[in-house]
């Protein structure tokens, strides 16, 4: 069974691939506490 940060990272991905956002948008980096951060505010999510 994958770890559920691995489980959120893939899940994450696919969101950006299915909205198609540029590839600029989908850089999403892990915090400290595991949470996804993306390079650009605007988009955040959670």
């Amino acid at each position: 069974k994958a770890p559920a940060i691995v489980t959120e990272l893939l899940a994450a991905l696919k969101r950006c691939t299915t909205k198609r956002l540029p590839l600029g948008d989908m850089e999403y980096f892990l915090s400290g506490e595991g949470k996804f951060i993306s390079r650009n505010p605007a988009k955040k999510e959670k």
